[in-house]
């Protein structure tokens, strides 16, 4: 697009040029300064246009972790179908705990991917982000999406876990899902998917009371396995440890007719299985004093009757002498003469025999770090290979309890996957649950094996004393190198006390905490302050609180200096502290108005204000040398905030 135009400066010797396009490309603007008809300056700026025209946010609701990150998608169209690759996106938490968070996010193949961690520590009643995508090429761009956070690990449990159902009736199964500390976790999508007789696939939200109930019926006999996981994402599918699942069972049998139980089953040999036939009429009311015979073909052969009881009950016990699989057809002889008639009810199961089957249990990780996921392998298996089809039943007991139940695969293999919430030792118990009663018999084989959760953050162990550094007995830490010289010459005992951690790497930095203040080594960028920057601790821990009076802007004090960066003033000792000891560079610019408020380390009521990297408080008469102003213990409080088991 050409086009060009004469403009006057103003009395600042400025001058604004507006500039659209309608078009995708590059437009090259050369502004000439000219005096008296001679030109006596000129530059030039290269602006390229985008097509920005929809952007669609995916999901529009989830959930995420305390402490961890979570991922949006941002999809973006231009009208006329052309590429949008190259614009950019403007991301920000504008409501919620981890309010402020944002950044600009780049297209590429018509999307763009928004990442940002929450805060592990969440306020009460504040735990949903709105976050809010723009285009900085698009101001009728604007979408939300609302992210739900919770205390991890999420847990979720099903009831019943196994259970009988009758043909053309409903049956429910229940699903239970809760934080780690067990408060129901509501509006959680909860996917069941069957597998077995009736394969389905259903997603229900959580309740109130987090709960989610599949309700559904089958007009075939046999048996469903019902799996169910908490889609915390809404990518519909499992791929994050930190969504859990457990597995139930129903077992579909008629309301008029002849059932038998177990319709499936696996056990070692020389065991003994009971099989039970209930006849019922049409109304399910039970059929007495009927002959039922059961006859069994396979690796073991049996021919045997038993007549039905006043509950419509007949039941016979064999055992397997060799090891493979027996067919078993059952038919009530209701016209007594000893044969089966076409009219006459029929059922059939399937028994497997193994031979001396053991059971083994291996874990990914024996000493894994709280918080992290861990899985538990089971392998059954007998002198043939795998045995599959068995239902492993697994039990945590100890520093973190839990349990599930996991069906053995082709090659025998049951992996039950849980996270560690808290530090110490764990024993998982696992049972080959070869009847499927839910309780461990003689013969089902068991295994056990130990896991140690260890603390997950090791700097703030106590450390010996390293030689060329200061050591400080009453922390049991060290400070070496240009940390030390840092210390030694920019304030001290006093500015930063001692140091509560060894220097160790945090999201890339090395850093090193201090019971007032975070260091932070960033090479080549402030190398006469030995490259040392302060962390923003004031920022962190008021964050989500920037809604309160204090921290809101204010007018210029005229008795006060005023910082128009934050809108905030300094004034009295504070101020005369804040320019005697360290300034900008040591506590940064003010964030809030002085104000009162309880300390949490003595419970005692304090003016304070706070600062980017600190937390002034005044103590009348504690230390006048110093106007009487402490400096909050922030280094403590945010380390016990990010690593609350360390």
């Amino acid at each position: 697009m050409n086009r060009t135009g004469k403009l006057t400066t103003d009395e600042d010797g400025e001058v604004t040029f507006t500039h659209t396009s309608n078009q995708v490309g590059e437009d090259d603007i050369e502004a000439t300064f000219s005096l008296n008809g001679q030109e006596l300056a000129s530059d030039e700026v290269t602006v390229t246009w985008f097509r920005v025209t929809q952007v669609t946010l995916t999901p529009s609701e989830s959930f995420g972790i305390g402490g961890k990150s979570v991922t949006l998608t941002a999809t973006v169209r231009a009208n006329d179908g052309g590429s949008t690759d190259g614009a950019t996106l403007n991301f920000e938490v504008i409501e919620g705990p981890n309010e402020g968070k944002g950044g600009t996010v780049t297209v590429e193949d018509g999307t763009a991917t928004i990442t940002y961690e929450g805060t592990g520590t969440l306020p009460a009643n504040n735990d949903t982000d709105t976050v809010e995508v723009t285009s900085p090429s698009n101001d009728d761009v604007e979408v939300t999406a609302t992210v739900r956070w919770v205390r991890g690990p999420v847990h979720i449990t099903l009831s019943p876990n196994s259970a009988t159902g009758t043909l053309g009736l409903p049956h429910e199964v229940t699903a239970r899902v809760t934080d780690t500390a067990n408060v129901a976790v509501a509006g959680a999508t909860v996917r069941f998917t069957v597998t077995g007789q009736n394969p389905d696939t259903r997603d229900v939200k959580t309740n109130a009371n987090g709960v989610a109930t599949l309700s559904y019926t089958s007009s075939r006999t046999g048996r469903d396995t019902i799996t169910a996981y908490v889609d915390l994402n809404m990518n519909g599918s499992l791929n994050s440890p930190d969504e859990p699942e457990a597995q139930a069972t129903v077992d579909w049998a008629g309301r008029g007719g002849l059932t038998l139980s177990p319709t499936a089953n696996t056990l070692t040999t020389g065991l003994s299985q009971t099989l039970t036939a209930t006849l019922t009429d049409a109304e399910g009311d039970p059929i007495v004093g009927i002959m039922v015979y059961f006859d069994i073909t396979g690796a073991n052969t049996v021919s045997r009757g038993s007549s039905t009881n006043e509950s419509g009950v007949a039941s016979i016990s064999y055992t397997g002498r060799n090891a493979g699989s027996d067919t078993v057809s059952a038919y009530a002889d209701l016209n007594g003469n000893n044969r089966r008639d076409s009219n006459e009810p029929t059922a059939t199961a399937t028994i497997t025999w193994v031979r001396n089957a053991t059971l083994s249990l291996a874990v990914s990780a024996d000493a894994p770090d709280a918080g992290s996921a861990v899985e538990v392998i089971a392998t059954l298996a007998d002198p043939d290979g795998g045995v599959s089809g068995v239902p492993i039943r697994f039990s945590v007991t100890g520093s973190n309890s839990t349990s599930g139940v996991r069906m053995s695969d082709a090659t025998g293999k049951a992996v039950f996957t849980y996270t560690g919430g808290n530090v110490g030792t764990d024993t998982v118990t696992a049972y080959a649950d070869f009847n499927s009663n839910g309780v461990r018999d003689t013969g089902e084989p068991s295994a056990s094996v130990t896991i140690n959760w260890r603390r997950p953050f090791a700097p703030a162990d106590p450390s010996p004393a390293q030689p060329g550094c200061v050591y400080f007995l009453a922390t049991q830490h060290n400070l070496c190198a240009g940390f030390r010289s840092y210390w030694e010459q920019f304030g001290g005992l006093a500015v930063y006390g001692m140091p509560i951690t060894e220097e160790f790497v945090e999201n890339g930095v090395t850093v090193q905490y201090f019971e007032r203040a975070r260091f932070e080594w960033h090479p080549g960028v402030w190398p006469e302050r030995y490259d040392v920057l302060l962390g923003l601790l004031g920022n962190e821990v008021t964050e989500g609180r920037r809604g309160e009076l204090p921290f809101q802007a204010v007018q210029a004090n005229p008795a006060c200096r005023y910082f128009p960066e934050t809108g905030h003033n300094l004034c009295g000792g504070f101020r005369t502290y804040w320019e005697t000891f360290g300034g900008l560079a040591v506590y940064g610019l003010p964030i809030s108005e002085e104000f009162r408020e309880v300390n949490p380390d003595t419970g005692v009521e304090y003016t304070v204000q706070y600062f980017e990297r600190q937390r002034f408080e005044w103590h009348p008469g504690e230390w006048p040398e110093r106007y009487d102003v402490l400096l909050g213990r922030i280094g403590v409080q945010v380390l016990d905030a990010r690593y609350p088991n360390r």
